[in-house]
């Protein structure tokens, strides 16, 4: 029984299967070895590319550690080489660069990242439960709000605000959308990272992986959630380019990433939390949204529909044809003339935006949509062939 156990052997349980792993011996002919309760370094080795996993060995090793154990770090770089000399693209398939795993099913090698989890007390099982709990993500009742980490932070809960900067019941002042953000490809959705960390445009632009802030605030430019960072917790402000000073994030992500940044950009755009905390819903969404309908992807273009669904459905609960037609597997002439009938009938206007706010959603000074703009950065699409093995 895993509440049996401390928190590590715990996860471990878990993590046998919801990890990334390299068996130590032939799985095929001697079976996988490992037995709850017993350590998951003697039969595996998690997989980890992280700069705090390269310090850990580098220490481990300094202070002599178990011979089986202390040799694991450079198993495993052997073993990505290997990987690598047959599919280069096999490490960027399941992690981003800094070594967060961006796939589903692989929640225990983010969580083992986690300063919250290592030396701590959090497991699996802070959170999850297989009986006290909806089916949906197997989260316990006691852990569906912030409960999971105010029980480990407790003076945050006094004054929550002063932490989060947003109001106490409002979406940005919950834990887990600014330190666990849908970061994680899966299952046509995207999924919390269980690597508990914090917002940061540094790492976006290392990563490409988006920041928690602009994932809620997908109207507002990069530039706009640097100054935030820095005013509000002290974080350095990197240099910017005119774009990620001006241009919303979501607009760009949308426009110029690679296909799981537009796959996580069209899920944003139809989670509402996301969409509470937009200055106001014209619904400017859709217009970008439209445009996906024809994305390369058939992955992209299922999302895209959802969450076009999604914003349809907030709006006035009125399903304009082109969306009520759409077929994301349809032959592209037919989902090329339905892309442009979404874009055309929900063209974003100004409609009372300042300059500055109408600019960053790409609506030019008479209040139509800056056409040049959008063709611009469309045409900078990273086209990078991705095949993310979930």
């Amino acid at each position: 029984n895993p509440a049996r156990l401390d928190a590590q052997s715990s996860s471990e349980v878990c993590g046998h299967c919801h990890g990334m792993n390299i068996i130590r011996a032939n799985a095929l002919a001697q079976g996988k070895r490992f037995r709850p309760g017993g350590e998951l370094a003697d039969t595996r080795i998690v997989m980890r590319i992280s700069e705090g996993a390269r310090r850990q060995a580098t220490k481990s090793s300094l202070e002599g550690q178990a011979p089986k154990h202390a040799s694991d770090w450079e198993a495993m770089q052997h073993f990505f080489d290997r990987m690598l000399e047959q599919d280069e693209s096999y490490l960027a398939d399941r992690f981003w660069s800094d070594g967060m795993i961006r796939v589903s099913g692989r929640e225990h090698n983010g969580m083992i990242e986690s300063a919250c989890f290592q030396g701590s007390e959090l497991s699996c099982l802070t959170c999850h439960s297989m009986h006290d709990s909806d089916p949906n993500d197997q989260l316990k009742t006691s852990s569906t709000g912030d409960a999971g980490c105010l029980g480990c932070h407790p003076s945050l809960a006094d004054n929550l605000e002063a932490h989060t900067h947003h109001p106490a019941e409002s979406s940005g002042s919950r834990c887990n959308n600014c330190h666990m953000p849908h970061t994680v490809y899966g299952l046509l959705k995207l999924i919390r990272s269980h690597w508990i960390d914090v917002p940061s445009v540094e790492t976006e632009l290392a990563t490409g992986r988006p920041n928690a802030c602009s994932l809620c605030h997908l109207d507002r430019p990069l530039g706009w959630a640097a100054d935030h960072l820095t005013n509000w917790y002290g974080q350095p402000r990197p240099k910017l380019s005119e774009d990620e000073e001006k241009v919303a994030n979501g607009v760009r992500w949308l426009l110029i990433g690679d296909a799981h940044q537009r796959a996580l950009t069209a899920w944003h755009l139809g989670w509402r939390d996301a969409r509470a905390s937009w200055r106001s819903n014209e619904g400017w969404d859709r217009f970008f949204l439209g445009h996906l309908l024809d994305d390369p992807y058939s992955a992209v273009r299922a999302i895209a529909e959802n969450s076009l669904d999604r914003s349809v459905e907030d709006s006035a609960g009125k399903v304009h044809t082109a969306v009520s037609e759409y077929d994301f597997l349809a032959p592209r002439a037919r989902r090329r003339s339905l892309r442009s009938r979404v874009m055309e009938a929900w063209e974003p206007r100004r409609q009372g935006k300042t300059e500055m706010q109408a600019a960053a959603l790409l609506i030019h000074g008479d209040g139509k949509i800056d056409l040049p703009a959008f063709d611009r950065l469309a045409a900078s699409r990273d086209d990078t062939e991705m095949d993310l093995r979930e």
